[in-house]
């Protein structure tokens, strides 16, 4: 990350990335685009430069309590995104160990999908 020491690009992006593909294209102002360089002083050491891209519509959830949707869920299945947990769990209860909950965000409000939907929406094939 060309050496920068910014507090919230550490944060951001904690270790250095660039032999995995992602975002970042630059931390460096003077790699910044002519049009906001007069605006260096106001964003300097707070900004990173990166693609465009479009979100993925999920969330990727871990879950130590079982509440909201996770509740809603267990009430129904017994599961929670696939997750089978033990009966007799009460909402809010901590969950014996934290689990994945991926989301799908809808019209309303997100939705709980199970794992394998998850890596299909992604074009992945469960292993």
């Amino acid at each position: 990350m060309e050496g920068t020491d910014d507090v919230c690009i550490r944060h951001a992006m904690p270790v250095d990335m660039s032999s995995c593909p992602n975002h970042l294209i630059s931390v460096n102002q003077a790699c910044f685009p002519d049009s906001i360089k007069t605006f260096a002083g106001e964003f300097d050491g707070q900004s990173m430069l990166v693609w465009k891209t479009t979100p993925l519509p999920i969330r990727c959830v871990v879950r130590g309590y079982l509440a909201g949707a996770g509740w809603r869920e267990y009430r129904e299945t017994g599961e929670i995104c696939g997750n089978k947990l033990p009966s007799g769990l009460v909402e809010s209860q901590r969950l014996p160990a934290p689990i994945f909950a991926p989301t799908i965000k809808s019209v309303e409000r997100n939705e709980n999908i199970h794992y394998h939907a998850l890596q299909s929406l992604l074009g992945e094939t469960p292993h």
